[in-house]
């Protein structure tokens, strides 16, 4: 079910794939519309993502097929919402 930001948009939190550099990732912020610069591979129904690979994205695009954004990359407000724990 998407969320709305501070900024009104709408989001899904979802966690990356774990790899060997990030074993244990976060829920992370993610743009519910696909976007034309998207780099990201969604599964909505499991709650993860990845990065696509350069292969896929130019695939992506030529065939109009849907790739996604992290919200931190497009939300005005998301320095607020970063490393709270840090602050």
């Amino acid at each position: 079910m998407p969320y709305i930001c501070k900024c009104k948009a709408e989001i899904i939190w979802m966690t990356a794939l774990p790899t060997p550099r990030n074993p244990n990732p976060r829920p992370n912020p993610i743009e519910v519309k696909p976007h034309e610069k998207g780099n990201l591979v969604i599964d909505r129904n499991k709650g993860i993502y990845r990065f696509a690979t350069k292969t896929e994205i130019e695939f992506a695009r030529r065939e109009n097929k849907n790739l996604y954004i992290s919200h931190y990359s497009n939300c005005p407000f998301s320095k607020d919402f970063r490393n709270r724990e840090k602050k």
